[in-house]
């Protein structure tokens, strides 16, 4: 027993050596105050918040100033800008390209919304143009019709002829329905 008493008076007084030794060290470095970090400073935040809202804004960025010396925010605002820019010149285009189809033309055709102009005599007139217009059209399709009969009229006497080969009988036919038909409309029917 009296050697663990001997013992443990001797471990007390190395814990007491040791604390001795920690409480000097920790006097020395309190002699020499630690630096804070920047970062933890509040003197440096206030000072940089100072100066950031102490700093003029440009009109532009007046609108939005929480970002406006971010990055990010400043291309994406270059970016809407330029589209914007874009998307007024395309509608610029677009109506210079109207504005030029529109150039020449006349809206009101038959005169219906001038008061000098009789709107009975400008629908009679466009039914009689109608008519000579239908008429044209019903003599020209009987005329081709007329053609391609004499056509294959002449193919068959040409046939029974005995006109040797394909490629000169098409020729023939060819040669005598375009001259009929040129024939048969100066005739007039």
């Amino acid at each position: 027993n009296i050697d663990d008493a001997a013992s443990s008076a001797e471990d007390s007084e190395a814990a007491d050596s040791e604390s001795e030794g920690s409480i000097a060290t920790s006097q020395a470095s309190s002699t020499n105050p630690r630096k804070q970090k920047k970062r933890n400073d509040p003197d440096a935040f206030a000072t940089s918040i100072t100066k950031i809202l102490s700093t003029k804004l440009s009109t532009a960025k007046r609108q939005d100033p929480v970002l406006s010396r971010s990055k990010s925010a400043f291309e994406a605002n270059k970016a809407l800008a330029d589209s914007k820019l874009e998307v007024k010149a395309r509608a610029q285009i677009k109506s210079e390209k109207r504005a030029a189809l529109e150039k020449g033309r006349v809206k009101d055709v038959l005169g219906l919304e001038t008061a000098e102009v009789d709107t009975g005599a400008v629908l009679e007139e466009e039914k009689r143009l109608k008519k000579t217009a239908q008429r044209g059209v019903v003599f020209m399709f009987n005329a081709v019709r007329k053609a391609q009969i004499s056509a294959e009229e002449e193919r068959r006497r040409l046939q029974g002829e005995g006109v040797v080969g394909m490629k000169k009988r098409e020729e023939r036919v060819n040669e005598m329905s375009k001259q009929g038909f040129l024939d048969l409309i100066s005739s007039g029917g």
